[in-house]
């Protein structure tokens, strides 16, 4: 079995097991601390700050996920958004490298083995639990690391200013947000399906 046909099947069980879940799963607002928010970001744009409604503790799980539709120039190494300030130890970074979904924190990179079509929208979520990392992408695990957690400064940025070696993000991102918990496989498959309308928000 091919891993693409792997990758199919994997996502239809997934389904399956998220849609028969739906009615027991806990609301997502029962535990969001920052978000949706929504933004067409430009090339060279600025960098777009957000309030968070709470911290989150440094031994916390959380869950972070966002639509995200890259422009054109979508291969460039970008960041879609940055938890946390630039100077703490370990800020949570959701990214694009080489038009592969990534997530950063200190040291540790998770990169998807596949990566995402410019203009075309595409779910990108990260989940901590109990110090594991685990990148997801279109409700999928794409990758998990082993983090250590670190205390983060309560700031979120969208499409934040990058070194001279990235490019700055340029693309639609739509509904991101953050969960003061660790999101279950079902959730994020949940989240992918329940893909909400940013028609009437975002430039099409």
């Amino acid at each position: 079995m091919s891993v693409v046909h792997l990758r199919r099947v994997l996502r239809v069980v997934i389904l399956l097991i998220s849609v028969l879940g739906l009615l027991s799963l806990p609301a997502v607002s029962e535990a969001a601390i920052a978000g949706p928010y929504i933004a067409h970001i430009v090339e060279g744009g600025p960098e777009l700050s957000k309030p968070l409604q709470r911290e989150i503790a440094s031994s916390a799980a959380w869950s972070e996920w966002v639509w995200v539709r890259i422009g054109p120039d979508g291969s460039k190494t970008s960041v879609i958004a940055r938890f946390g300030a630039v100077d703490d130890k370990a800020p949570r970074v959701l990214m694009i490298r080489d038009a592969h979904p990534a997530a950063l924190i200190a040291d540790k990179q998770i990169v998807a083995s596949s990566a995402v079509d410019p203009m075309t929208w595409h779910l990108i979520g990260v989940v901590e639990d109990s110090n594991d990392l685990t990148l997801y992408v279109d409700g999928l695990p794409a990758g998990t690391s082993t983090v250590s957690n670190e205390p983060v400064t309560p700031e979120l940025l969208l499409a934040p200013t990058v070194p001279t070696d990235m490019h700055h993000f340029s693309g639609d991102i739509g509904g991101l947000s953050i969960a003061s918990r660790a999101f279950s496989p079902a959730e994020m498959m949940n989240l992918f399906v329940q893909r909400p309308d940013f028609s009437s928000q975002l430039p099409e």
